[in-house]
């Protein structure tokens, strides 16, 4: 998942999907957000309880093949 708004579209988002057993992974550098302290907790929240927030990079290197 990527957008703005980490703390909310994406938290939103990653919550509702989690609920439908859907694979999440939100990569850091593909989101943002108006507040650090906000935007930081939801990526936590992300790791913690509902998926993965692996680099741009390391996903690439996973689809590729290469890791």
């Amino acid at each position: 998942m990527v957008t703005v708004s980490t703390n909310a579209c994406i938290e939103s988002t990653a919550r509702a999907a989690f609920e439908l057993d859907y694979y999440i992974c939100v990569p850091p550098e593909g989101v943002a957000s108006w507040n650090k302290e906000l935007h930081a907790a939801t990526l936590a929240n992300v790791n913690h309880r509902l998926g993965l927030t692996p680099s741009l990079d390391e996903i690439v290197q996973i689809w590729s093949g290469k890791k």
